[in-house]
């Protein structure tokens, strides 16, 4: 049972995932007028969010 709801967790979270890139790209080639996809959308979200997590991972949060 736990094996299923990691898994739904996963999927759910790769859904949200996918419909903000698929925001992104449609709301890029609304303002920009330059359709840069939605794979390539993906891949940069994923770079921004693997930078983003580089650059502020020596970062001291509060408790």
């Amino acid at each position: 049972m736990k094996g299923i709801v990691i898994l739904a967790a996963v999927l759910v979270s790769l859904g949200l995932y996918a419909l903000i890139a698929w925001g992104v790209s449609v709301l890029i080639a609304f303002v920009f007028d330059y359709d840069i996809g939605f794979w390539r959308t993906v891949a940069a979200m994923f770079l921004v969010s693997s930078a983003s997590n580089l650059v502020f991972s020596g970062i001291k949060r509060s408790d």
